[in-house]
């Protein structure tokens, strides 16, 4: 993957004296370069497929992905009930789905009522059977049955799928369902710094399912983690994995990373802004009694696991930031994102 002059470059030093026949490819075009005992031949071909992916570190396309975990491998020991697959039984990992890529090629020739026969020449935990029952039953539909549709602002509805055919499926709309109100009334910001790994997935997992409605990457003076755009576009299939399971139809919303005082001035100056701190004083009833008396929206901080800065300390008391403890003991990132973020949305909540 190279920039233009560094290809010019390249084929400069090693044509024709290395090579005597070389091919380039462009977003645009595909160049081929011959070397003849009478003449060079140089052919320019437009391209008429998809650009290559030039990304090295592409994610593979399996059909049970990675970071969603599947019941049956959890129990047999090939995934963390969090999704990852373990390094030791990343090959059975693979071959279960190089397996269900078969199945997938011949599944629209399967019968669509009536029993299914299955014989696994396999031995030990029958990895297989348990693989396929996952694709037939977890991941595939048939004509006839109902699903659950939500488009991700609140509406959903009950639907009858008609067809289905390899990258598309006809459904009839059966009835509307009710608008999914959120957990909390008012909006839900939380501005937490990235922790490391898989535990800003999990968060992202758990702040869905607790009814956040924005989530913010902060970039802090003692950051560690600054997430590429790429990553965060990849945690929006997290999201509507845990709106299904959850039962929610709002996408929690995801901005770009800011720093603290991007974020403090990009909020409305009615906005209620909480921070998580472990020596604060401020007791729940007061934090309630402070909720209701500002309707605005809830915006809720906190910081990497060394805190914030003084520097980041004094903006949060300029700011007039609410601090309040909500654990006796020093929580990382994501606990304590997760249990402010309940915890809030539980007092600022209407009396019954």
């Amino acid at each position: 993957n190279r920039s233009v002059t560094e290809s010019r470059e390249c084929l400069s030093r090693i044509l024709p004296d290395d090579y005597r026949q070389a091919t380039l490819s462009t977003t645009q075009a595909e160049w081929q370069f011959r070397q003849g005992k009478r003449r060079d031949l140089l052919q320019k071909h437009q391209r008429s497929r998809p650009a290559p992916e030039v990304n090295h570190n592409r994610e593979k396309q399996y059909l049970i992905p990675e970071g969603t975990p599947a019941p049956f491998l959890v129990e047999l020991g090939v995934m963390t009930p969090e999704g990852r697959v373990k390094a030791d039984r990343f090959r059975k990992f693979r071959q279960i789905n190089r397996y269900l890529e078969f199945v997938e090629d011949i599944y629209r020739l399967l019968p669509e009522s009536g029993p299914i026969h299955v014989t696994d020449f396999g031995c030990g935990l029958s990895y297989l059977t348990f693989a396929l029952h996952h694709l037939l039953h977890v991941m595939r539909h048939r004509v006839g049955e109902q699903v659950e549709l939500f488009d991700g602002r609140g509406h959903a509805a009950r639907a009858t799928i008609v067809e289905i055919q390899k990258r598309q499926v006809r459904l009839h709309i059966d009835e509307p369902l009710h608008t999914s109100l959120p957990a909390c009334s008012r909006t839900l910001i939380l501005a937490t710094a990235v922790p490391k790994g898989d535990r800003f997935r999990w968060l992202i997992e758990k702040a869905t399912e607790l009814g956040v409605t924005r989530l913010v990457p902060l970039h802090t003076e003692r950051s560690v983690v600054a997430p590429r755009e790429s990553k965060l576009d990849k945690q929006q299939q997290y999201v509507i994995e845990a709106c299904k399971q959850s039962g929610r139809n709002t996408l929690l919303e995801f901005v770009p990373q800011q720093s603290l005082s991007e974020f403090l001035n990009s909020l409305s100056p009615l906005s209620c802004c909480v921070v998580g701190h472990p020596r604060a004083t401020m007791n729940a009833s007061e934090l309630r009694s402070a909720l209701h008396a500002n309707q605005g929206e809830i915006a809720l901080l906190v910081g990497p696991e060394g805190g914030f800065s003084p520097q980041e300390e004094q903006q949060l008391q300029e700011r007039g930031v609410l601090s309040v403890s909500v654990a006796p003991h020093i929580l990382r990132t994501e606990t304590a994102g997760l249990l402010l973020a309940g915890v809030v949305a539980y007092l600022a909540a209407p009396p019954p």
